[in-house]
């Protein structure tokens, strides 16, 4: 499969123990999404086929946060849990 290709080509973005536990990146493959306003949910005026359980559309207010820019491996969650104790 394609992912067992790339696998063994490396990745140079990672370093640590094995190669594939933090990014090569000052924030270590995270991005920080600043706070703001998130809209959840449908309007059924947009989307004719919004489902209930959507509805009503409304707005939250986010505090800033970090997403991962790069999927997280089994690797680095088992790296995770051990040191973690979860």
């Amino acid at each position: 499969s394609a992912g067992d290709a790339l696998a063994g080509l490396g990745d140079p973005r990672f370093y640590g123990e094995a190669g594939y536990y933090l990014p090569r990146e000052a924030l270590l493959g995270f991005v920080a999404i600043p706070a703001g306003n998130f809209r959840m949910g449908s309007d059924p005026q947009q989307d004719p086929q919004a489902d209930a359980a959507e509805q009503p559309q409304h707005t939250l207010p986010l505090p800033a946060y970090y997403l991962a820019k790069y999927p997280v491996t089994v690797a680095q969650f088992r790296a995770f849990a051990q040191a973690s104790g979860h």
